[in-house]
């Protein structure tokens, strides 16, 4: 046991002199069921029903989360909504208390025009982000508090979205914060526009981010929301990108939105 802390110790020694992170504690399996269940009812499902041939039916979609649940309003990307101002909002629905992850339930409410509807009422296309305003929400429904500090390099992070395409939505994932750092970027909208954002950016090792997770949370071990999933890097292997919480602040007070803040370490 000795010889076992001599050798971690040592290893430690070693990555602050080189300056290097030192990875931190990440969640074990039971925290991160506990935190999943508790993020759920801060997420949500957006859609984009677009013009299609008869018998046809198509739509865009993306995630978002409840900034405030007393004002009903949810954050996501703008490339989710574009310069729409109405869209479907969807939070997960349970069958006899469990929770339903299937796609094609939802898919056939969104056929029916059963989402929740929701105006966009503030956009930065710059950040990329936008805010959307329901009429009501679910019971259960709760703000996700915005962390009072920032990840650093090395920070375990985790994301839940509604991945498009794929069979299931609500998807949970962990990933290592690689830095952290202003970025400029270009990003295709859902009406297929190409975007320049300018923002502070967290770049993460997700590699299983994909189309429709866009606007969905990222939240630090203590499920405090630290950035918000804007797009994928196409490098090898593949990397998520998110917009850092600090730009969430500024785009919130902008727009008279007071955010709830986490607690400090």
């Amino acid at each position: 046991m000795a010889k076992k802390l001599l050798i971690g110790s040592i290893l430690l020694a070693t990555l602050l002199a080189l300056n290097l992170s030192v990875p931190a504690q990440g969640l074990n399996k039971n925290q991160e069921k506990n935190l999943y269940l508790r993020l759920i009812r801060s997420s949500a499902w957006i859609v984009l029903p677009k013009p299609a041939a008869p018998g046809k039916f198509s739509f865009t979609e993306g995630s978002g989360w409840v900034v405030n649940v007393k004002r009903k309003l949810i954050v996501t990307n703008y490339h989710v909504v574009g310069e729409n101002k109405d869209v479907q909002v969807f939070f997960p629905y349970y069958q006899n208390d469990v929770l339903l992850k299937a796609r094609k339930p939802y898919v056939n409410l969104i056929v029916t025009g059963k989402g929740l509807p929701g105006k966009v009422i503030a956009l930065d296309k710059v950040r990329d982000l936008a805010v959307i305003q329901l009429g009501l929400v679910p019971t259960w429904a709760t703000t996700l508090p915005v962390a009072a500090q920032g990840v650093e390099p090395g920070d375990r992070v985790y994301n839940l979205g509604c991945p498009g395409g794929e069979e299931s939505l609500w998807q949970w994932s962990g990933s290592t914060v690689l830095n952290v750092e202003k970025k400029r970027l270009r990003s295709k909208s859902e009406d297929d526009k190409i975007l320049t954002i300018e923002a502070r950016m967290i770049e993460t090792d997700d590699t299983r981010t994909r189309r429709g997770q866009s606007g969905s949370l990222l939240v630090n071990t203590r499920g405090e929301l630290v950035g918000i999933v804007e797009s994928i890097s196409h490098k090898e292997p593949q990397t998520t990108m998110a917009i850092e919480r600090s730009e969430v602040l500024d785009f919130l007070e902008s727009n008279k939105i007071k955010p709830q803040i986490g607690k400090k370490k």
